[in-house]
């Protein structure tokens, strides 16, 4: 991921892990990303329409919309908010709470 800015200084590079993700806050904010991504490999890409996805989770699911106030919760505590959130640790504990799930 290379984030573009007006300052050449604040680019940086991050190799993103297996079956990590991007851009997660583009469900759940009102957000613009803020650089490039390319695949240094063969990868998967699912690409979700931001409002339609919010629409039909708030309506169908209760514990989505707890999920979001939850993201924007832990979301405000980055910074700085990229689209990619390296310890995404935190937002599989919070699903496996609100979903009653175990992912890990």
């Amino acid at each position: 991921l290379e984030p573009v800015g007006a300052d050449p200084s604040l680019e940086q590079f991050l190799t993103i892990a297996a079956n990590h993700w991007l851009s997660e806050a583009s469900l759940w904010l009102i957000w613009r990303h803020a650089g490039t991504a390319l695949a240094k490999t063969p990868c998967n890409i699912v690409m979700i329409r931001e409002e339609p996805f919010r629409e039909i989770m708030s309506d169908a699911v209760l514990q989505a919309t707890q999920y979001a106030q939850r993201f924007k919760h832990f979301a405000a505590g980055l910074h700085p908010l990229t689209d990619y959130i390296e310890d995404h640790g935190v937002l599989l504990e919070i699903s496996e709470e609100i979903f009653n799930l175990n992912i890990r």
